[in-house]
């Protein structure tokens, strides 16, 4: 989605459970679907993904439970509650018609950056990443993995939650020599306005 800035900040979580649980996920896990680097392989060549909300098809709703997401369920909703208090405060420019309808997670997934790894510079492109907020946990990372988003650079910590603008180029370095493991919520405010950097969009 497109904000004025690069990153923002929605605060810090205490994810020590979420960690130690995603930490002791097999490497067999990590690799049963590959299909989402193989479509942008120039792009997520050193990353694996685990989707537990996740279609292929990037659709905007109605997206595919995975029994990973159940098995992690009492971890992840807390992490979801914040996300969704923090947009509630802000009161988002939503059309008047479809204030009724409530926000939802288009995608949930878990994302895993290789040491000495790279996420090349892209920008999000899809119907459905243009009108979502894309926001990072990191779980497990260090000093030496750099996030950049448009001319801004930051080193995420853990627990720190950050949107991006993903309508802004947008890149990731792992430097470090162990792995990054990143959950990604995609929110979804059902009528919120966006000026989209090609004009208004309308989640």
């Amino acid at each position: 989605m497109n904000f004025k800035g690069d990153f923002n900040s929605l605060g810090e979580l205490n994810v020590s459970d979420l960690r130690q649980t995603v930490s002791a996920i097999s490497d067999e896990k990590w690799a049963e679907n590959a299909d989402r680097q193989k479509i942008y392989s120039d792009i997520h060549q050193y990353t694996q993904t685990i989707g537990l909300i996740y279609d292929e098809d990037m659709r905007h709703k109605d997206g595919t439970v995975h029994p990973i997401y159940h098995e992690l369920k009492d971890l992840v909703e807390p992490v979801a509650n914040h996300i969704a208090a923090f947009y509630q405060q802000r009161k988002p420019n939503v059309l008047e018609s479809r204030r009724d309808l409530k926000p939802y997670f288009a995608r949930i997934i878990l994302v895993r950056l290789r040491a000495g790894g790279v996420i090349s510079k892209h920008k999000d492109g899809s119907a459905s990443m243009r009108r979502c907020h894309r926001i990072h946990l990191p779980l497990i990372t260090n000093d030496e993995v750099t996030f950049d988003v448009g001319e801004s650079s930051i080193k995420m910590a853990e627990g720190e939650l950050w949107e991006i603008n993903n309508r802004r180029e947008h890149a990731v370095a792992n430097n470090g020599d162990r792995d990054r493991i990143h959950i990604i919520l995609d929110y979804v405010i059902a009528g919120e306005k966006i000026r989209d950097t090609k004009g208004f969009v309308i989640c």
